[in-house]
């Protein structure tokens, strides 16, 4: 993300802050087939396309898995490639969370 453009770190800032209070932004698709509670921000910046994947909900806090430029230009969905990253990145994650005393993914 240090790469992109001002704006789309501004556009991506304020979605992530949307989501911190408890909301959904606009455009916001949910990812179940990478895991529960996991979604995708998308943000365009003229013909250029960014999405920011995140999982909600373990200790109140929001977990960016994988944040990544579009370079597809076959349709919107999420490339395939990018949910298994994601996917590898939320595994190691409840991993990590697993082994800290009283944790426990909140609904």
């Amino acid at each position: 993300m240090r790469s992109w453009p001002k704006t789309v770190k501004e556009m991506v800032g304020e979605d992530l802050t949307v989501v911190q209070l408890g909301q959904y932004p606009a455009g916001c698709e949910g990812l179940p087939e990478v895991g529960k509670d996991v979604h995708c921000i998308r943000v365009r910046s003229g013909k250029e396309h960014y999405r920011v994947i995140w999982l909600a909900k373990i200790e109140n806090c929001v977990y960016v898995l994988h944040a990544f430029h579009e370079k597809s230009k076959h349709g919107i969905e999420t490339p395939k490639q990018e949910k298994e990253l994601a996917a590898r990145r939320l595994k190691d994650l409840e991993g990590e969370m697993s082994k800290r005393p009283n944790n426990q993914r909140s609904n």
